[in-house]
């Protein structure tokens, strides 16, 4: 009875965890992104493409192209994960592509193709889409997965408010010699 209880529990976290983790699904690419149209009043597509060329410079995000229309980077972020030997951690990283398009009274973001690395290199996970670890449970454990995930989606969640946040202040500075 002590059994079957303690299965009911830990099936029932399990859900509510996965549930509160399900990152948005481009119905097109079928990958995840997470994707917003921000309107910038008296927003200039020259100022908004010159402060978001700074802000992903300021996060060491590797810039591939830049126009006044629009800017594709690269970023990464770093994650911890409990190793399949108990008692050790490991690390790597999930890097991502941000694509910012740009016109005269707001832009639009997207952060999307997330892709795990691990630092040694073998143990892989692949896109964060995955059920399970394209390496595998042997190298990458289901919990570990799932965090890695997690982890990353919290630390977007970070990101993006910064990001709309240096756009923003192209409004604020206009609107200071306007008074």
């Amino acid at each position: 009875m002590k059994l079957i209880l303690t299965l009911v529990l830990i099936t029932g976290f399990n859900l509510l965890v996965f549930a509160q983790n399900n990152p948005p699904i481009d119905e097109t690419t079928k990958k995840i992104s997470f994707t917003e149209v921000v309107n910038v009043d008296k927003g200039e597509k020259s100022k908004m493409s010159t402060k978001a060329k700074q802000w992903a410079e300021s996060k060491g995000y590797v810039i591939k192209s830049i126009t006044l229309e629009s800017m594709n980077a690269t970023g990464k972020l770093n994650v911890s994960y409990p190793s399949v030997v108990k008692g050790k951690m490991e690390n790597g990283q999930v890097k991502f592509d941000i694509i910012i398009q740009f016109k005269d009274g707001k832009y639009k973001y997207n952060f999307t193709n997330f892709i795990h690395e691990g630092l040694k290199g073998k143990s892989n996970g692949g896109a964060l889409e995955l059920v399970e670890a394209e390496c595998g449970r042997a190298q990458i454990a289901n919990g570990s997965w799932n965090k890695i995930k997690s982890d990353t989606f919290v630390e977007l969640e970070k990101i993006i408010p910064e990001l709309k946040g240096n756009l923003t202040e192209i409004k604020a500075a206009e609107n200071k010699d306007n008074w």
